[in-house]
């Protein structure tokens, strides 16, 4: 499994939309957030971490001699050789997010048995060599425009709220 979690503590304008929140601004953080916010992290993990590569680039860079020998004596691991994608990985891809206070927090995450392997930190070589990405290069750049996003459009949302 893999996941992150944006909260206050990796955003740091989540904090300003979350105090905002708490002066009495709850919803229409929330609206804000559920209107803009979410669906922009959904469109990112769609653009990317949902997109599939072409074929497995050959020839197969494995970890270790050892893995490799454990592949074809366990035939795939178990999934057959040549193993066929079962695309879970893929669309095992998840946005959540928790409004309380107007937005608390937005979790990414990836419930399957082997999402380390393929995009988390124990990737394999040959999964990066076939164009899986990188899920924490991926979520860093989602959070860094996450943050800019939230800092250009709390002050617009703030002005739209005013009447200002």
């Amino acid at each position: 499994m893999l996941e992150v979690t944006i909260d206050g503590e990796g955003v740091e304008w989540l904090k300003a939309l979350q105090i905002m929140a708490a002066q009495g601004f709850e919803d229409t953080m929330h609206d804000w957030a559920k209107r803009e916010l979410r669906p922009f992290v959904s469109r990112q993990v769609d653009a990317t971490l949902r997109r599939e590569p072409g074929p497995v680039v050959y020839p197969i860079e494995w970890a270790s001699e050892r893995q490799r020998r454990a592949f074809f004596a366990t035939n795939g691991f178990g999934h057959g050789i040549p193993y066929r994608r079962t695309h879970r990985y893929a669309e095992g891809w998840r946005v959540e997010a928790d409004y309380r206070g107007g937005l608390s927090e937005m979790s990414i995450t990836n419930s399957t048995d082997y999402a380390e392997y393929i995009g988390g930190r124990k990737r394999q070589p040959f999964h990066a060599n076939t164009g899986w990405a990188d899920a924490e290069q991926v979520t860093a750049r989602i959070i860094a425009e996450l943050d800019r996003m939230i800092a250009d459009g709390l002050l617009r949302v703030m002005d739209e709220e005013l009447g200002v």
